[in-house]
């Protein structure tokens, strides 16, 4: 884990203030540039099979990672993302959708734009009365991709809050699973996997 740029009041005036309009694509610009420093210095790492995940905020920057850049994620996995800030909470968006030169940015960066970069292996879950990030941010993102014609995997979970609800264990499992299946060459078995 590394912090970005914008992330902690605990460094340099430059770092802690950094933050532009675009909220979608300064973090995975960051995360990136990281994995390829730490790819130089350690060999140990495998640059040609790097796999991202998160929830909430972390879905949706995964997903990002998997459309902005396709040649560099090879594995993601969206959990509960806010896709679509258009129809995220308003105030949350707005305040950090500003440009301090010319006032409010009308432009919401959204992974909706992005859709026909995907290339590789995306997986998008989402809880049924998710009530912090509304399903239909999945949704929005997961018709765009059919339309592009991507392919693509998608668990909705009945049932499913914010958080991982009662089928939490299961949704870990194919977490862990997806990995292994689309970055591991299988070196686990599935049966490993889900019985664990």
């Amino acid at each position: 884990m590394c912090d970005i740029r914008g992330s902690s009041y605990n460094r340099s005036v430059q770092f802690s203030k950094y933050f532009p309009i675009n909220l979608r694509d300064y973090p995975i610009d960051n995360n990136k540039y990281m994995i390829e420093q730490l790819a130089r210095r350690h060999s140990f790492i495998d640059i040609d099979r790097v796999g991202i995940w998160g929830g909430s905020s972390g879905g949706f920057m995964a997903a990002t990672a998997m459309l902005k850049y396709p040649e560099f994620y090879k594995v993601g996995i969206s959990r509960v993302g806010q896709h679509e800030s258009n129809i995220f909470h308003g105030w949350w968006t707005n305040i950090f959708n500003l440009d301090v030169n010319l006032g409010v940015n009308d432009t919401i960066y959204t992974n909706i734009f992005l859709v026909e970069n995907l290339k590789d292996k995306l997986f998008i879950i989402h809880g049924e009365i998710d009530t912090n990030v509304h399903p239909s941010n999945s949704a929005r993102l997961v018709n765009e991709l059919m339309k592009a014609g991507k392919y693509f995997d998608y668990l909705f979970v009945p049932g499913g809050d914010h958080g991982w609800s009662e089928n939490r264990e299961y949704v870990r499992k194919r977490i862990w699973l997806y990995f292994v299946e689309n970055l591991m060459d299988n070196r686990i078995s599935n049966i490993e996997i889900m019985s664990y």
